[in-house]
């Protein structure tokens, strides 16, 4: 099956975190009329508390539950499901002095270190909520795709390397997603990995996780139309992550929608093109503001 996902972040206050849940049903028959077949969000943990931790109807509660009207309406239209998740990144109420993420290039968000046994354990808390929650709400997930940066990261001496603390956390987050998702499968996203970081990560992943990563969807860098050429674990789909939210170029600043809806009526075509080419079997295309 070639993977068509449409990730619509609802995020800072962005239309698809703004429209009303029937604006946005509509919206995911039409995607789907255009050809996706595969429909992504994440957890909105940016500038909100921690919604389990309390009854009152809070930000995050609200952002929540229509995240979760919004897969409930993707899977009735018959596409599959996706939940992006960002390694470490927790909420604000979340982020205290002995579990702080040490920060360095590239290293970004709320966020908390792994490698600290209590700050793991509300890590993986989180995501123990968020999966049970969405399972109860008759959510079934195909997969989520992890990023370990953007948010996400710690430059700590017991993270480093980052990117293979980031692949041991996730593999445990993938077994309390089975509990509740049973065949969700593991996906990361590369966005930010350096060359060094792919390669350590498929010798980690031959001898600890052989098979285990089902898909990789690999970062087109800003004016590019191709992935790198990069190899991917034995047994893991390559997918590209295709950002569909600036222009032919970034030279007009036009990214972000900052000017009103995108054109890149050479770029995006050259893309498809070029992955078909390079043998890409599927992407995420991501547009962070509608």
């Amino acid at each position: 099956m070639i993977i068509r996902e449409c990730y619509c972040p609802a995020h800072f206050g962005n239309s698809y975190e703004a429209m009303w849940p029937r604006e946005m049903a509509a919206y995911l028959a039409e995607i789907k009329h255009l050809g996706f077949n595969r429909y992504g969000d994440w957890i909105t943990t940016t500038d909100t508390s921690n919604p389990y931790a309390t009854d009152h109807w809070l930000l995050g509660r609200e952002l929540l539950e229509r995240k979760k009207q919004n897969f409930r309406a993707a899977q009735a239209l018959g596409l599959q499901l996706d939940l992006v998740i960002s390694a470490n990144h927790v909420y604000l109420d979340q982020l205290q002095r002995e579990h702080a993420a040490t920060f360095g290039p590239g290293i970004m968000g709320q966020l908390i270190c792994p490698s600290r046994p209590a700050a793991r354990a509300v890590i993986l808390g989180n995501y123990e909520n968020w999966f049970r929650d969405l399972a109860s709400a008759g959510i079934r997930l195909n997969s989520f795709t992890a990023f370990a940066y953007d948010y996400g990261g710690c430059a700590c001496d017991q993270c480093r390397p980052w990117i293979l603390t980031f692949a041991r956390l996730m593999r445990e987050i993938h077994a309390i997603a089975e509990q509740y998702h049973p065949g969700i499968e593991p996906w990361f996203c590369s966005w930010w990995w350096k060359p060094e970081e792919h390669a350590l990560f498929n010798d980690w992943a031959a001898k600890e996780a052989p098979g285990w990563l089902k898909g990789m969807t690999m970062h087109i860098e800003y004016n590019h139309t191709r992935v790198k050429d990069i190899t991917v674990p034995a047994g893991c789909r390559k997918l590209a992550f295709f950002h569909i939210g600036y222009g032919d170029t970034r030279d007009n600043n036009d990214i972000y929608s900052k000017y009103g809806p995108v054109i890149a009526p050479r770029r995006i075509p050259q893309t498809l093109h070029d992955l078909a080419a390079q043998g890409v079997t599927g992407f995420q295309a991501y547009r962070s503001e509608e």
